[in-house]
């Protein structure tokens, strides 16, 4: 007599597997925690959301993918776009568990996505898009496993791929091909989930964007982007913001620049931009995405201002207000976001006690990075040179040792993380419908930052994920150390704040430290192992990079206007 219910159980939970999509079927797999005491989820791994951008698909904008008759097995990880993962240097692989090296798996036809849910039926739960970080040139879904999300707090987590450096990126300047792939694709995606999320147990309407670094400039990039406008509700950007760069969002003009690197990286022809198509067309992929090293400082991919996806400059989008002023944002940084990224742009170790370099060599750095605060692109040597004094009073003056390190790797942490970030969360707050913002400074037990760091760039992704209890989960990190009780319960307080927004707006909940909205007093929450509520967060760092500099870089243009 016990046949009948273990059959028909059986059969719910094939079923269950079995989701239509708009294209065809999909078959996941059912997903545990450690054990079955929490329940258990589904899986879907690289489900189609557009087609593979291979052949004379490759520079062009995402398309309907072909509908599929039989059921897609979605039970494996799909593989990434091309990228160069092996760019990180051996001391950034070593601090930064998600860039630990690993065997590829990587191919054009990448445009897929992960979809983790409590179940495909019952009422409709809230729906987090998470957007991968990775400087738009390295990344995918297989490190992000968000099963902690959705059997724990049922909501539908669904982990996007898109196309990465000059796949993604690449621009003439004119109109040969479109403009910003990569966050074309984003927003494909996003359609994907607005008109497929119901069958996997999400509601369309309650859905929240979220990254970290670029995956976090994405979602900025959504916010102010017409092209996204409708497909999200709530944001979270976790260390990346508009660039305020010239050299960080490129004029068409720059970006033909760069296309014409790219050609000359290649021996392509260069005299025209059907030409050098032409030769791109041809190219294997490994040899678009990984540039000869004399090239990579001086040829890069990143946003361009297209009249399309970004329509003008991010400062006259908000100056004009054409964004949505109907989203709700929770904006953040870490609290030393610029040990990893002062290495890489460096080539020093900064993961040190001792000081890599001294002040006078630190200060040359900086006035070599000087070029992409904002203003500096049309800066004089001796403007350049005068902001570098500066600089260095804010953040190496008085310092010896590894505070050096910490000296410069802040000042590069505050250049492309912080300030931007701080800068978007003063601006939004007045002109959306709701800003928090955040400074995450929990140190986990397994770190392996020097004394004075706290957390870097990227820490956060091991709490927020959930990873600090079930390291297990995610196959980048080598060491399987048992994490204490102090980052488990840290874990657990960052993602109840997450989820709590991403289902109500409002990140506040029971047991939790209140989390008052950032507005004119400028509070925000120091996410700790015990939060509390702070203001002015990097004050005078951030008064360096929005009136100093500034001053220095336009004091001749000033002159000129009053004359």
């Amino acid at each position: 007599m016990l046949v009948l219910p273990v059959l028909a159980a059986c059969l719910c939970l094939a079923e269950s597997l079995v989701v239509q999509t708009k294209y065809g079927k999909v078959h996941g797999r059912e997903i545990l925690l450690d054990d079955e005491t929490e329940g258990s989820g589904r899986v879907f791994y690289g489900v189609p959301f557009a087609a593979p951008p291979v052949g004379e698909l490759r520079f062009q904008k995402p398309q309907a993918p072909e509908p599929w008759d039989k059921v897609k097995d979605c039970t494996t990880n799909a593989p990434e776009c091309p990228q160069d993962y092996e760019m990180m240097p051996q001391s950034v692989q070593k601090a930064f568990p998600f860039f630990n090296k690993k065997p590829m798996n990587w191919n054009e036809d990448c445009l897929t996505l992960d979809v983790y849910t409590p179940g495909v039926s019952g009422a409709s739960r809230a729906v987090m898009v998470w957007i991968h970080g990775g400087g738009f040139s390295a990344g995918g879904t297989h490190v992000y496993d968000a099963r902690v999300f959705a059997i724990r707090y049922n909501v539908v987590v669904v982990v996007i791929q898109y196309r990465l450096a000059s796949l993604g990126l690449l621009s003439f300047g004119d109109d040969t091909v479109s403009a910003n792939l990569g966050f074309q694709d984003q927003v494909y995606a996003l359609h994907w989930v607005q008109e497929n999320i119901v069958n996997f147990g999400g509601d369309p309407n309650e859905v929240t964007i979220f990254g970290q670094s670029a995956g976090s400039t994405s979602v900025n990039f959504h916010v102010i982007s017409p092209a996204s406008k409708g497909l999200f509700k709530r944001g979270i950007l976790q260390s990346g913001a508009l660039p305020w760069s010239e050299m960080a969002v490129l004029s068409k003009e720059m970006a033909g620049a760069m296309a014409t690197g790219l050609a000359n990286s290649l021996g392509c022809p260069n005299d025209t931009s059907a030409a050098m198509l032409s030769c791109f067309l041809e190219k294997p992929a490994v040899d678009l995405v990984i540039l000869p090293p004399e090239y990579m400082m001086t040829v890069y991919f990143t946003a361009v201002v297209d009249g399309e996806f970004i329509p003008e400059m991010p400062e006259d989008i908000l100056k004009n207000k054409h964004y949505n002023p109907d989203v709700e944002l929770i904006v953040g940084v870490c609290d030393s976001e610029g040990i990893l990224l002062g290495s890489m742009f460096s080539g020093s170790d900064l993961y040190t006690e001792e000081a890599a370099h001294t002040k006078e060599e630190f200060a040359e750095k900086m006035e070599q990075m000087m070029g992409f605060v904002e203003g500096a692109a049309t800066a004089t040597p001796e403007k350049i040179e005068a902001a570098t004094v500066a600089a260095a009073a804010v953040y190496l003056e008085g310092k010896e040792g590894g505070l050096l390190n910490q000296g410069f790797a802040d000042f590069m942490g505050d250049m492309i993380i912080a300030y931007p970030a701080l800068a978007t969360a003063l601006y939004f707050k007045d002109h959306v419908k709701s800003t928090y913002l955040y400074n995450y400074a929990y140190k986990r037990s397994t770190s392996i930052l020097p004394s004075y760091m706290i957390a870097d760039h990227g820490d956060d992704l091991m709490a927020m994920f959930g990873y600090s209890e079930f390291i297990g989960l995610n196959p980048a990190i080598g060491d399987k150390t048992i994490v204490n009780d102090d980052d488990s319960k840290f874990s657990r307080t960052i993602m109840d704040y997450w989820v709590n927004f991403a289902k109500t707006g409002n990140p506040n909940g029971a047991g939790l430290v209140n989390w008052d909205k950032y507005d004119h007093t400028e509070s925000y929450l120091e996410l700790s192992q015990d939060p509390q509520m702070k203001f002015n967060l990097m004050s005078d760092r951030v008064e360096l990079f929005k009136t100093t500099l500034p001053s220095i870089f336009t004091a001749d243009s000033a002159v000129k206007e009053e004359l």
